[in-house]
């Protein structure tokens, strides 16, 4: 038999034990995800000296910069803690590996990763390790990232005719110096931006254009840069100042630098881009409130006026007209444009401010361009991206409008034989795990990807994912790599993403491929672009409840019957009304609550008057638009006890009528019957009273009174002895 005493203890001994179990495990360890990113890499001889491009069998050292913002610092003892193996990649290691831990305190957790004696194998440009934390109950961390500086091992490339030898691009590194803090809402900010020629030939004409995400604004007097030419090895940086929004909904903001240059590949002076996605940790800050209500964006359209077919060198003007179609006023709109590969902006900036756009009205501008010597296709275009901001209830807001402006041009004779022998890559297939995806939610991207040639193979393929406002990437690289991707082949990739807790509505996903082909004995560089959406929906979580069982009333009496309702969801629930249906009559059978904003709550309420007795069922119900505008119809049964009613006046009526025909005069019987009592009351307090005043007369009679005949007697004269006996 177990001693209760003894289990109590027990018990009471395995709670702190775990509380003290709990509060050693480290904040970092237990309430965030680890998310280790490579801030930089240096890349160098075994002797020592620097090195701009590695072939095959080249060895090298390999040190490696990075920051876990989800660890602190203090979470680890000391480098001993930390667990680095190097994996399967396009390197094989002879040497060691060394860790030093550069930050302190409650900083995020820096690191620097020197791997000794690396040999390039010629193959790739991926390397790849594992960084477990053994003072951590956390799984390892895979990290992936892109050694530029290494060139494959390909056979010369030989045109039959002119026997030129072709040269490859030039490799473009686009790095930021890092940010010594989270950025606030509000805040200015410098991001300085280093641009790095790791190829064998120069960059000539070099021209980097800057985009921002939603919640920065790029503070500089235009949009882009023209940078003097970039030799083999060489860095061009510069700084660019920035600002943060008062609102920021995202953590994750960004800024895209797209550097345009040309370079000799051994025949002829082509142009191609490089472009990076730079990454900025902000703190997220947004204001709620009945002022933020009613605050969707002022809708917008841009589109061009009539354009000819443009030929290559033609300069020409094209007429961009922004249209505010919506019902609010669009404040401090810029207009920001980027050409396709082959035109050019003639304009100082490639950015237009325009003045405030009232509802209904238009603005104009007029872009002046240039064709390129060589227009390798017949559909180029311009990227618009239009920048305003509106007023939701005492609030500024700020909204982007993205639109795709087509430019017919005529294909030039010399990039007539690349543009019809150009390989296609379209998506072939995608899925996010079912019809559709909650708010919220984490989901997996499954795209696949197809090479439309029958007889030209692909190289180089770099796939780019660009999610839109709405999700977010929580854990892979938005890019990947693909060194070969045969012609009638395809490829796959899985991406781990989340929607937003706000969002609602079909999210647009943008997939960017750019690649390499060759073609007659030339290597063309090409890209495309595809769309896909990722429909978002708001969970259902306006809850509407009632009293359960049967309502008890009377007939011809006023009955409330009420529901209670409360909007759980991150949307507004619109055009709520309600409808009771049934025999009954009501003081209004259709009730009209309007918009119910999220958190709100109340009562639904009618006021009905039963005419029949017994058992009615009635029906509430109520319709209303979810926050992804479906009609949403939900009944409710009601069930009413209704008694019979009883009418007292009646009952004194027939009262009244009986006294008067028993001859009362038309007073009531009660009034006979308390003036009944009051007479039997009478009548026994005069009887007692005769009977008490009979008794009193008794007494006076018993009494024996002087004569009054009887003289008086002197009291000087003494009485007679027997007189005096007598009295």
């Amino acid at each position: 038999m177990h001693n209760p005493l003894a289990l109590k203890l027990t018990g009471m001994f395995l709670a702190v034990l775990m509380v003290l179990t709990l509060a050693a495990i480290p904040a970092g360890a237990a309430g965030e995800q680890s998310d280790p990113q490579v801030i930089s890499y240096e890349l160098t001889s075994t002797n020592g000296r620097s090195t701009v491009s590695i072939g095959s069998g080249s060895k090298v050292d390999l040190k490696v910069k990075l920051v876990n913002t989800a660890i602190k610092t203090s979470d680890i003892a000391s480098a001993s803690d930390l667990d680095i193996n190097k994996l399967l990649d396009s390197f094989t290691q002879n040497g060691t590996t060394q860790v030093h831990i550069d930050s302190s305190g409650d900083e995020p957790l820096a690191l620097t990763i020197n791997f000794q004696d690396l040999t390039y194998t010629g193959s790739g440009q991926s390397c790849r390790f594992m960084i477990g934390y053994k003072s951590l109950s956390i799984p390892y961390d895979e990290v992936f990232f892109t050694v530029k500086e290494c060139v494959e091992y390909r056979e010369p490339i030989v045109d039959e005719y002119t026997q030129i030898i072709e040269r490859q691009a030039p490799v473009v590194e686009i790095t930021r110096d890092r940010l010594n803090t989270v950025i606030e809402p509000g805040q200015q900010f410098i991001v300085n931006v280093n641009i790095k020629n790791c190829g064998s030939t120069d960059m000539m004409e070099p021209v980097a254009k800057f985009t921002v995400s939603d919640d920065i604004v790029l503070l500089e007097g235009s949009s882009s840069r023209v940078l003097p030419r970039i030799r083999p090895d060489k860095t061009e940086s510069f700084s660019l100042s920035l600002m943060a929004l008062d609102e920021i909904e995202n953590p994750s903001q960004s800024l895209t630098v797209e550097v345009s240059f040309a370079y000799n590949n051994g025949s002829s002076t082509v142009r191609t881009t490089a472009t990076e996605k730079l990454n900025i940790q902000a703190k997220t800050f947004t204001k709620n409130g009945d002022d933020d209500k009613d605050a969707d964006a002022p809708q917008a359209r841009i589109s061009r006026q009539a354009l000819g077919k443009i030929s290559a060198g033609d300069t020409f003007t094209v007429g961009l007209t922004v249209e505010n179609t919506g019902e609010r006023a669009m404040i401090s709109p810029r207009l920001k444009l980027t050409p396709s590969d082959s035109l050019m902006i003639l304009e100082d900036s490639s950015s237009k401010l325009l003045s405030d756009i009232a509802p209904g009205e238009k603005r104009t501008v007029n872009i002046k361009m240039k064709a390129l010597d060589e227009i390798k296709a017949a559909s180029q275009a311009i990227d618009c991206a239009l920048d305003y901001k509106y007023m939701a209830g005492n609030n500024k807001k700020q909204a982007t409008l993205e639109e795709h402006i087509v430019i017919p041009c005529a294909v030039s004779e010399s990039g007539s034989g690349a543009e019809k022998g150009k390989p296609n890559v379209i998506v072939s297939s995608y899925s996010y795990g079912g019809e559709q995806v909650a708010a919220g939610q984490s989901f997996a991207l499954s795209v696949s990807f197809y090479n439309t040639s029958d007889e030209i193979n692909i190289e180089n393929l770099i796939l780019t994912v660009e999610p839109a406002e709405g999700v977010t990437i929580i854990s892979d690289s938005n890019t990947s790599f693909y060194k070969f991707l045969p012609k009638n082949d395809s490829r796959s990739r899985v991406i781990r993403m989340k929607a937003m807790p706000t969002a609602a509505g079909p999210v647009k996903l943008s997939l960017k491929f750019t690649y390499e082909y060759v073609t007659g004995g030339k290597r063309y560089e090409a890209s495309s672009e595809e769309n896909i959406t990722v429909p978002v929906y708001q969970p259902d979580r306006f809850e509407i409840t009632k009293k359960e069982g049967e309502l008890v009333g009377t007939q011809f009496e006023e009955m409330y019957i009420t529901l209670d309702y409360v909007n759980k969801g991150k949307g507004t629930v619109s055009n709520v009304s309600a409808e009771i249906e049934g025999d009954v009559e009501a003081v209004s059978s259709f009730v009209n609550l309007g918009n119910i904003e999220s958190g709100k709550s109340g009562t639904i309420d009618f006021i009905v008057t039963p005419q029949e007795i017994g058992v009615q069922e009635l029906t509430v119900k109520v319709t209303y638009e979810d926050a992804d505008e479906n009609e949403v119809v939900r009944e409710y049964p009601v069930t009413l006890n209704v008694e019979e009613y009883v009418d007292y006046s009646d009952m004194y009526d027939e009262e009244y009528d009986d006294a008067e025909e028993g001859g009362s005069g038309g007073v009531p019987f009660y009034v006979w019957i308390i003036i009944a009592a009051a007479a039997a009351v009478a009548v026994i307090v005069i009887v007692k009273r005769r009977k008490k005043k009979k008794k009193s007369l008794e007494k006076v009679n018993d009494f024996k009174w002087e004569d009054d005949d009887e003289e008086p007697q002197d009291e000087n004269t003494a009485p007679e002895s027997g007189e005096e006996e007598s009295k």
